[in-house]
């Protein structure tokens, strides 16, 4: 999960620049999303996400700013991609999507959504904000 960590952003549409602060949290690991919209922030959600050592899954829940919440299971299948499973209550047999994630290099990655029959739904690049 190291490579990662650090702050990512994507335009997210014209004067929109969506933000993922990903650091750990103890044994863990927490991603703070916003966007900023013509430089003001606007907060989306807080995850908070563990690896299960018993499973060898990623457990993850969203909290959304206006109170929702989506929880996630996820595994690496290479050391540079990640697939994700967003699921009712941890429930892998209750899919709602599906996300690929590819670290193209150490300073870029791609997200892919699909449906969760697998139809196709999006793609987002991601570049690494440099210290």
């Amino acid at each position: 999960m190291g490579q990662f960590l650090g702050t990512w952003y994507h335009n997210a549409g014209e004067d929109t620049i969506e933000v993922w602060k990903m650091q750990t949290y103890g044994k863990s690991f927490e991603i703070k999303v916003y966007n900023l919209i013509k430089d003001k922030k606007a907060h989306i959600r807080k995850d908070l996400n563990s690896l299960n050592t018993t499973d060898g899954k990623f457990y993850g829940v969203q909290y959304y700013f206006d109170g929702t919440i989506s929880t996630w299971l996820g595994a690496f299948t290479s050391e540079k991609k990640m697939n994700v499973d967003f699921v009712k209550n941890f429930d892998p047999t209750i899919i709602y999507a599906k996300y690929e994630f590819v670290l193209d290099s150490p300073d870029s990655f791609t997200m892919t959504g699909f449906s969760k029959d697998g139809v196709k739904t999006g793609e987002y690049k991601f570049t690494k904000v440099k210290k």
